[in-house]
């Protein structure tokens, strides 16, 4: 029977067939972090991998599958045939060549059109299904870099976190350490303050010991000057000189029993030393404001890069429809020359073989009827 021959040639696909897919590695790599470790796919690289899905057997037994294609591989199986057989078989009829600077794709079969079909429906499946891969491993690649990019942040996020509230544990401890000091501090006062009056009782300084000064109004102001002993008698405003009372200069029992016992009520009906204590205000005032943060985002470093390289990668989409691994430059067509058998070679070589026998035959039957007139002599 005749066999007819269908051959496709092909090329690495051009630039911009995939362009799409380079775009997107392009505009991951360049992002703020540019992690995404993917390098440009070139042309060749696409064809390289097309050629070996074109004899990959799993893709192969796809094709045979999606398309139907038992029955015609072997309209006469049984139930002992073993579709291994049949997917051996399909294969021996893929002929893969280069024709100078091209790639030859061929089927032989009985009939040139199926063989035509099948080679560029083998074609478009082989270059859908190598699209198809690319894609995938790109989509893992950015799915393995968005995984690590977002717990990266959600980490940043629980440490600024647990830093700010170290803060705040560390504030709050300052302020109680500096409310059980003013504590202490006031009870040693308390106690300074009771012991002084009973030394300012037990020698009888009652109003203290200082120079006596009288208030007065002048055109130039207030001042103060000593009282005369008759002044002393009126009762004129009087403030008690050289007698420092913050540093304690002077002997507190100087300043009089009744100042300190004045003081020592003052002390006791205390309630809270916040007002008195240095610095406890501003410390408040961090503990508020770091309680008040809501967010701590725009507080971490690099935060806003990262977020900017994840909503890159979550950008990024395929058009698979404008990708393809190969360039057809001559599409398969359906031949009406069979390429066996090779009937002008049959009729030469039984023309030359008949000749030679006829010649053969003719000396051995010459020969065969001498050696009779010889026995017959």
């Amino acid at each position: 029977p005749s066999v007819y021959k269908a051959e496709a040639l092909l090329l690495p696909p051009k630039a911009k067939d995939i362009q799409s897919i380079n775009l997107t590695f392009l505009s991951a790599t360049t992002g703020s972090q540019g992690n995404l470790d993917i390098g440009v796919i070139t042309s060749e690289v696409v064809f390289s991998k097309f050629k070996q899905h074109l004899s990959s057997r799993t893709l192969q037994k796809k094709f045979i599958q999606e398309n139907g294609l038992m029955e015609l591989l072997a309209p006469e199986r049984t139930a002992e045939t073993r579709d291994v057989d049949i997917y051996m078989r399909f294969a021996e009829l893929i002929k893969l060549g280069d024709v100078g600077e091209l790639t030859s794709l061929s089927i032989e079969l009985h009939d040139a059109d199926i063989a035509a079909q099948w080679v560029n429906d083998l074609i478009e499946f082989v270059d859908k299904e190598t699209i198809v891969m690319h894609v995938d491993d790109s989509r893992n690649s950015i799915a393995i870099q968005i995984r690590d990019i977002e717990y990266a942040i959600y980490s940043k996020r629980q440490m600024a976190k647990q830093r700010r509230e170290d803060q705040i544990n560390e504030l709050e401890l300052t302020i109680g350490s500096k409310r059980q000091m003013a504590l202490l501090r006031l009870n040693d006062k308390i106690e300074r303050y009771t012991e002084a009056a009973k030394t300012a009782r037990s020698l009888g300084i009652v109003k203290g010991l200082g120079q006596q000064m009288k208030i007065v109004e002048t055109s130039r102001g207030t001042i103060q000057q000593p009282l005369k002993s008759e002044e002393m008698s009126a009762g004129f405003p009087i403030t008690q000189m050289n007698v420092d009372i913050a540093t304690a200069t002077t002997p507190l029992f100087l300043l009089g029993y009744d100042a300190l016992i004045a003081e020592l009520e003052i002390l006791n009906k205390r309630v809270n030393d916040d007002p008195f204590i240095p610095g406890l205000r501003d410390l408040q005032e961090q503990v508020a404001l770091l309680k008040s943060i809501k967010s701590d985002d725009p507080f971490i470093t690099g935060l806003r890069d990262m977020q900017e390289e994840l909503a890159l990668l979550h950008s990024i989409k395929f058009d698979e429809e404008k990708m393809t691994a190969v360039h057809i430059d001559q599409a398969a067509y359906p031949t009406k020359n069979a390429i066996k058998p090779n009937r002008r070679l049959i009729v030469s070589l039984a023309t030359v073989v008949g000749l030679f026998s006829g010649i053969f035959l003719a000396f051995f039957i010459e020969f065969v009827q001498n050696q009779r007139k010889k026995h017959s002599e």
